[in-house]
C-alpha cells in the first residue's frame, strides 16, 4: 500500500536538508514553510526570507530531519487525487496548461505521466520502492510512497 501526503509538515526543529556533491549542505526549517519546486534542471527553494536554487546535477541527496508532529493541510485548487493501485495515481481537475512531473528523492525525473483532458495518470510501474515527489504545476508538491 502507498501513502499520499501533502508536502507541508510542521514541527520545531524539523528541516529539509539538501546535500550537495561537494559536501556542502543547506537546511530549511519547515516551520518557515519552504516552497520547493523543480523548474527545468533546478531545485528552487523559497521561504519568507530566502530564495535559492540548486542545479539538480549538483545535488547528492535531500531529506527531512527531526520529528514531525503534525501534517498541515495544503490548500488545493479543486484537484482530486485518487490512488488507483500501488503504482498509479490519478489527478483530476487540472487546467490544460498544468504540468505534472515526478521526481525521486535524488531529484531525478522518474515515472511517466499520461494526460487526458483535465486528468493526469502518474505511473511508477517498474520503479523501485521508495518515496517520490509529484509536482503539480508550480503550487503543489505531494509525496507518494511506493511500497
Amino acid at each position: 500500500m502507498s501513502l499520499l501526503l501533502p508536502m507541508s509538515v510542521l514541527a520545531a526543529g524539523t528541516a529539509f536538508v539538501v546535500v550537495l556533491n561537494n559536501g556542502n549542505t543547506a537546511s530549511f526549517l519547515l516551520q518557515e514553510d519552504p516552497v520547493m519546486t523543480f523548474e527545468g534542471s533546478k531545485l528552487i527553494i523559497t521561504t519568507g526570507t530566502v530564495h535559492t536554487d540548486f542545479e539538480r546535477a549538483d545535488i547528492k541527496e535531500f531529506s527531512f530531519t527531526g520529528n514531525s508532529t503534525e501534517v498541515k493541510a495544503v490548500p488545493q485548487k479543486n484537484l482530486v487525487y485518487k490512488q488507483t493501485d500501488a503504482e498509479h495515481l490519478e489527478i483530476s481537475g487540472l487546467d490544460a496548461s498544468t504540468t505534472v512531473s515526478i521526481y525521486d528523492m535524488a531529484g531525478q525525473q522518474a515515472g511517466s505521466v499520461s494526460r487526458m483532458d483535465d486528468k493526469a495518470v502518474v505511473s511508477l510501474s517498474g520503479k523501485q520502492k521508495g518515496i517520490y515527489l509529484i509536482q503539480v504545476g508550480n503550487s503543489q508538491t505531494i509525496k507518494f510512497v511506493k511500497k
